[in-house]
C-alpha cells in the first residue's frame, strides 16, 4: 500500500474517531451531541490531510519524515 493510501486511511480513521467521540459526548453530563461539531472535525481532518500531502510534495527532503512515509 502506498504512502498516500496510508495517509488517507489515517484521515478516515481520525474522522471515525471524531464521530465516535461526538456520540460519546451524549453520555457526559454537561456535554451534548452536535452534528455541526462532527462536520467541523471532519473538515479539519480533511484540510489537514490535504495540506500535509501538499507540503510533503512541496517541501525539500530535509527531514526524517520523508523516508518514514515513502
Amino acid at each position: 500500500v502506498g504512502a498516500r493510501a496510508r495517509v488517507w486511511a489515517a484521515g478516515a480513521a481520525l474522522v471515525a474517531y471524531g464521530v465516535a467521540l461526538e456520540f460519546a459526548q451524549e453520555f457526559v453530563p454537561g456535554r451534548s451531541f452536535e452534528l455541526a461539531d462532527m462536520v467541523a472535525n471532519s473538515a479539519g481532518v480533511l484540510s489537514g490531510t490535504i495540506a500535509g500531502l501538499w507540503l510533503r510534495g512541496v517541501m525539500p527532503a530535509i527531514g526524517p519524515w520523508r523516508t518514514a512515509v515513502e
